[in-house]
């Protein structure tokens, strides 16, 4: 519930800590905050599309939220738009089955498409354990796959007990990713339905993505809302230089190939782009493709504007009305925030000391980007998987709190969002003190973090293929 006139959030179903704080749904919307209670005053109901931390995953995400202004308030509900996703993939499975019945429902789904989907369908017989259908790999059917990792987590009887009911639970499990081959979180959908098993999810690597493209398409409406006199341009273009880790958009011109409009750095207004200049694909090749699919991915790097530093950067490019619409991720900046979000995720599912005794296990080689678990009341490393000595001193967090005081970062992570900081400290690795870029967020009172150092940085030789 939010406070129609102050825009201040007065009631929150899920995180206390946000009553009283200025509302943020509109942050990342295509829309101002200005436009929105106009609008709400004129029809008293809106549709909004955003990206907010999803407490769930403990990232942020797409969320779609209708809102209704009565008596002076605004009451609010929404639903997260990947989570939506797999839900519809699943119940429309179910139905499919109910309308074909059993054989041929399960030949349908078993049909495996040209390239692997991360959100892909999967039927499990619980009796078993073992696979009955699986539109990514044929070769896993009759195997125990998403199955074996699911029931590491929870036992198969309270799978079946939570579902049996007719309603369906949320389970996050680390697995393959068919798309990208790595390990990942997965967050994934199950129902049951004839005494089988459906399940669809989606991995950690499917967040940002998503979150991307409604910054392209947000920027579009943006434009398309202000093309007169090129006012869109200001819109998009901030007039001074800002640091950010949002997703900020920017606009190319697709014929002479020079940035129009850019939600970050003004002075590349004008210039000739960049953007691709370290990728493993052309100029020419891009261009071709945007107009073949109207859209395309890429990989490159480019300057960080919150780092300081050259990063890798993976984009989604759209074309429309001659420009090309443009907003991506720092790859690294998302790798921490996901490994971080894991470990979270286990404090979840097998509680505090079991948790942060798996912290705890040093790995034969050091390695920079290790978490660290600090009790902010007193500053002392609970938990931390670099250097046992560590624990019980004041490592990491004292050089974090020589930049910035305890108080300002519990109130920018304890409305349940994260928050970056930047500070000097000893790389585990090279021996040598260098800035480090650091994610934190607050989990049960505890303060998680996780960072890298600049000697971390891919070059532009390292960019994948």
């Amino acid at each position: 519930m939010i406070n129609a006139t102050s825009w201040t959030r007065l009631a929150d179903g899920v995180v206390p800590a946000r009553v009283g704080q200025p509302e943020t749904i509109l942050d990342t919307s295509g829309r101002s905050v200005d436009d929105v209670p106009a609008e709400l005053r004129e029809n008293g109901r809106i549709w909004l599309t955003y990206t907010f931390h999803n407490p769930a995953t403990g990232v942020e995400q797409l969320k779609r939220t209708y809102l209704q202004l009565h008596d002076g308030l605004v009451f609010g509900s929404g639903y997260y738009i990947l989570d939506s996703q797999v839900q519809a993939v699943t119940f429309s499975s179910v139905l499919q089955y109910e309308d074909k019945g059993k054989d041929a429902a399960i030949a349908a789904f078993d049909a495996t498409p040209d390239e692997p989907l991360a959100t892909y369908l999967f039927v499990v017989d619980p009796q078993t354990g073992t696979t009955l259908a699986q539109s990514v790999n044929p070769n896993l059917i009759g195997q125990v796959a998403d199955w074996g990792a699911i029931t590491e987590v929870l036992a198969t009887q309270d799978i079946i007990d939570a579902i049996s009911r007719g309603t369906g639970t949320w389970v996050a499990y680390n697995h393959i990713n068919p798309v990208t081959s790595n390990e990942e979180t997965k967050r994934t959908w199950l129902v049951m339905h004839d005494g089988l098993i459906f399940g669809s999810g989606y991995y950690s690597s499917n967040i940002p993505e998503s979150d991307v493209i409604f910054a392209v398409s947000s920027t579009i409406r943006t434009y398309e809302s202000n093309r007169a006199d090129d006012a869109w341009i200001d819109v998009i273009t901030f007039d001074e230089p800002i640091t950010t880790d949002a997703l900020y958009p920017f606009v190319i011109n697709a014929t002479s190939w020079t940035r129009l409009a850019d939600g970050v750095v003004p002075a590349r207004v004008g210039q000739p782009e960049t953007i691709l200049d370290t990728s493993s694909r052309s100029v020419t090749d891009v261009l071709d493709e945007l107009e073949a699919r109207g859209s395309v991915w890429v990989t490159y790097t480019f300057h960080n504007p919150a780092a300081g530093v050259e990063q890798i950067k993976r984009s989604y490019l759209q074309l429309h009305d001659g420009l090309v619409f443009g907003s991506g991720y720092y790859t690294l900046d998302y790798q921490v925030q996901s490994a971080l979000q894991g470990h979270i995720l286990e404090y979840e599912r097998d509680g505090r000391t079991s948790a942060l005794a798996s912290v705890d296990i040093i790995p034969d080689e050091p390695f920079t980007t290790y978490l660290f678990v600090v009790d902010p009341q007193t500053g002392t490393t609970l938990a931390q998987n670099v250097n046992p000595n560590l624990i019980g001193q004041v490592a990491d967090w004292g050089a974090i709190t020589e930049v910035l005081a305890t108080q300002d970062i519990i109130d920018a992570i304890s409305r349940g969002t994260g928050t970056w900081v930047a500070y000097n400290h000893i790389n585990p690795v090279t021996s040598n003190e260098e800035t480090k870029r650091t994610w934190l967020v607050m989990h049960d009172g505890l303060i998680f973090g996780s960072g890298y150092y600049v000697s971390d940085i891919l070059a532009p030789a390292d960019l994948p293929p």
